[in-house]
């Protein structure tokens, strides 16, 4: 009998060192909710109060009516029906938002593509915004962003032209109008820009995603101009780039997606605004592999970082494109705090094709939510938090991230079911893999009673 007694104390003693820290950490989404933006081709979303209630709201951007819809939080994690708004502009492709004209007010700011301008919608501070504002850009302007580049305490742009493979400024005067763009920093940048101060010299430097399988990065000389790029390579077609600290060391760090290779590149800062080579983290999860075999979902073009299953570290979320119908998803990989990352976690109840990726606190709690803007059905999906904190008496703090996630993403099946699930070992949830060795314990011992 005790020989049994000590098989089934070691068994489970196994199990849970493998499945307890696991559950702890899970960071787990709920099953997503839609909201219907009445087109498909939705390519970018951005989050913030537009009607200063303490809410999160999101602005989404239509490609193919060239709409901008706005949809307001209200405040636990749903939103109401949205409310459109024309752009002026025709293809537009990405928005940013931020207070333009200095009245404490969010406004808009989007892309057009086939215009060659970026349109302008300054808010009423009720949620509602005037009529669209252009100011002229360099060739199929592709991706949108806002910064002080010139230190002067005024929101500027930073416009990505795919068509010249260079980046428009247009520095804001601070009334919400802007002078004719600076065109400058011309190279093969392509599809994504991401701003921070890299080198701690107190100027907003720009990193840029390049057609040639590598990075630019650009150091600011605080008056709107820059330096020479330095390149960097990572993995194939890098789609979308965010900037972060991951390892805690006080150096930023950059992350990218790599829509052609199903990967993530991280390169880790050194100092200086230089970085070390990168190092890539598929974003195709094992259920994935499963589900549909190799080669199935991935295609990542949009992605953010927050801290999802509050440990203290930053995690990356990305959306991945999909391969085929049904393969697209939201792709989770877990911080462990010194700048590597555990493998891809799906979350795949998501509507069609997830083209951009955005994260915010949507209903107040303190963590960090996400939301997609689907290109393929008419909709955008936001998943809330519902992850247990690994130490619920640390309350969560989360640091505002430097992101420009622009483009298209792929589907994961997610371990534990569509939508939430718990964390995968090996392809099973921890969860179950417990129940079992709770069956197998109660077997042994009933076993044990009877030899006796």
């Amino acid at each position: 009998g005790k020989v049994y007694k000590m098989k089934v104390n070691f068994f489970m003693i196994i199990l849970l060192t493998l499945t307890l820290p696991n559950i702890a950490n899970s960071a787990v989404f709920g099953a997503s909710v839609n909201y219907w933006t009445n087109l498909s081709n939705n390519t970018s979303i951005t989050t913030a109060d537009f009607n200063n209630d303490n809410n999160i709201d999101m602005a989404v951007i239509n490609f193919d009516s060239n709409m901008i819809n706005v949809f307001l939080g209200t405040g636990t994690g749903s939103f109401g029906a949205a409310v459109s708004y024309s752009t002026l502009g025709t293809s537009s492709i990405s928005i940013s938002s931020g207070d333009y004209n200095g009245d404490s007010i969010v406004d808009l700011a989007i892309a057009n593509t086939s215009t060659n301008d970026v349109s302008i919608l300054l808010g009423f501070g009720d949620g509602t915004f005037g009529t669209a504002t252009k100011f002229g850009t360099l060739s199929s302007p592709t991706f949108i962003m806002s910064a002080d580049f010139n230190n002067d305490n005024v929101l500027d742009l930073a416009v990505l032209s795919s068509g010249s493979g260079s980046v428009s400024l247009l520095l804001g005067v601070g009334d919400g109008t802007f002078p004719p763009a600076i065109n400058s920093l011309a190279g093969a940048l392509s599809t994504s820009l991401a701003a921070a101060d890299l080198n701690g010299d107190g100027n907003i430097d720009l990193v840029g995603t390049n057609s040639t399988n590598d990075i630019s990065v650009l150091l600011g000389n605080g008056n709107g101009t820059f330096l020479a790029a330095v390149n960097y390579a990572v993995g194939t077609l890098p789609s979308s780039v965010i900037i972060k600290d991951f390892n805690t060391d006080g150096n930023l760090d950059i992350a990218v997606a790599n829509k052609n290779s199903d990967n993530i590149s991280i390169l880790m800062g050194v100092g200086g605004g230089n970085f070390a080579t990168s190092v890539n983290y598929s974003t195709v999860a094992p259920s994935q592999i499963i589900k549909g075999g190799v080669g199935y979902g991935g295609r990542p073009t949009s992605i953010v970082s927050a801290d999802f299953n509050r440990d203290g570290y930053s995690d990356i979320a990305v959306s991945n494109y999909g391969t085929s119908f049904g393969s697209w998803d939201v792709a989770l990989l877990k911080g462990i705090g010194d700048g590597t990352f555990s493998t891809a976690e799906s979350y795949n109840n998501i509507g069609m094709a997830p083209q951009f990726i955005d994260t915010a606190d949507f209903n107040g709690d303190g963590y960090m939510d996400l939301v997609t803007a689907n290109r393929r059905s008419s909709n955008v999906s936001v998943f809330l938090n519902q992850s247990a904190p690994s130490n619920p008496s640390t309350p969560p703090v989360q640091t505002p991230v430097t992101e420009s996630p622009s483009s298209v993403a792929p589907a994961a099946s997610t371990t534990g079911g569509a939508g939430g699930c718990l964390l995968s070992l090996n392809g099973y949830s921890s969860g179950f893999l417990l129940w079992i060795g709770i069956f197998i314990s109660a077997m042994l011992v009933v076993r044990r009673k009877s030899d006796s």
